[in-house]
């Protein structure tokens, strides 16, 4: 072998090991391809090496992300999200509205001055342009695949990332993921990114065995939480894992313009709470089932219940 393709070949090597750690994956898996694609090439092919390491490159990048994002990987099984959501409608023109930032016809103007962090808005004290999407997934996340540590976490996406997700509730995917740089006290959140692709693994694991290993509370104690948050405003709430059993469901919202679909979820003392789901969740259970339900909470006529952002169901399911 020529010297220069030697030095192609120990590069090749010596990067393996940190590829196979950014995109959480074994070496093999890359060594492999690396030589299925050397392979393919011609024999008389001009620089093969590094051809066939190029091709690597870009088609693991197509998979795996990009290697050079200091995204990091993580493990997560979901258990709920928003769904695309438009930020313009949800948050930024009611806040406009709120601030009185309108014009003399009343159109809701961009009152950011900057965005992007420090960088200044161009259509400040302008009328919304486009919308801006946002996507919020709910899940069961650890540093390991075998969730021997793990905790609730939001994953957070914006913009092109947020409409190209492509996911499924209650599967456990690798991704990877980048932290906040300000911190946020109520939840555990992780950014996604252009290079955060998920991944669906077979983690030998079974969902429900999650639920001892992160902090739930009992219906009865979700009644009395209610008290402790009813001044807090939504995002200022931790989400609470509150586990019951289900004791009645409402599959299909109750009317086209709805929003929402129910569940009354129970204990063993009698206590009981309903929980508000988005019309989009599907329900793969029957009454009796054992579930813990995620959200943060409010009152209807007077009664504590539950704005939930996903479930987990526990090991008997009806």
């Amino acid at each position: 072998m020529p010297k220069s393709d030697k030095n192609i070949q120990q590069k090749f090597l010596e990067n393996v090991p940190k590829l196979a750690k950014k995109w959480c994956i074994e070496e093999n898996e890359i060594i492999e391809a690396y030589n299925k694609e050397l392979a393919n090439l011609p024999q008389e092919a001009k620089d093969k090496e590094k051809i066939a390491w190029r091709r690597v490159l870009t088609e693991f990048e197509k998979i795996y992300g990009s290697w050079r994002s200091p995204a990091v990987p993580i493990f997560a099984y979901i258990v709920g999200e928003s769904g695309l959501q438009d930020a313009v409608e949800t948050k930024l023109k009611p806040h406009s509205r709120a601030i009185g930032f309108v014009d003399v016809n009343g159109t809701e103007l961009d009152y950011r001055e900057k965005i992007f962090g420090d960088t200044p808005n161009p259509q400040f004290n302008q009328p919304y342009q486009k919308p801006e999407y946002e996507r919020e997934i709910y899940a069961i996340v650890s540093n390991t695949p075998d969730f021997k540590e793990c905790s609730l976490a939001r994953l957070f996406a914006r913009y092109d990332v947020a409409e190209s997700i492509n996911i499924k509730c209650w599967k456990f995917y690798k991704v990877r993921v980048t932290v906040p740089t300000k911190e946020d006290p109520s939840r555990k959140t992780y950014n996604l990114t252009k290079a955060s692709k998920f991944v669906e693994y077979d983690s030998g694991i079974m969902p429900y065995e999650l639920i001892n290993k992160i902090e739930t509370i009992s219906v009865s104690e979700a009644i009395s939480a209610y008290d402790l948050v009813k001044n807090l405003k939504p995002y200022e709430q931790a989400i609470y894992a509150v586990k019951g059993f289900v004791m009645s469901m409402q599959k299909e919202a109750r009317k086209e313009d709805s929003k929402y679909i129910t569940m009354r979820i129970g204990d063993e003392t009698g206590d009981s709470i309903v929980a508000f789901f988005p019309k989009f969740f599907e329900f793969n259970m029957g009454e009796g089932s054992d579930i813990v339900v995620f959200g943060t909470f409010f009152a209807i006529r007077d009664a504590p219940a539950i704005n939930a952002v996903g479930y987990l169901l526990g090991e008997i399911v009806l």
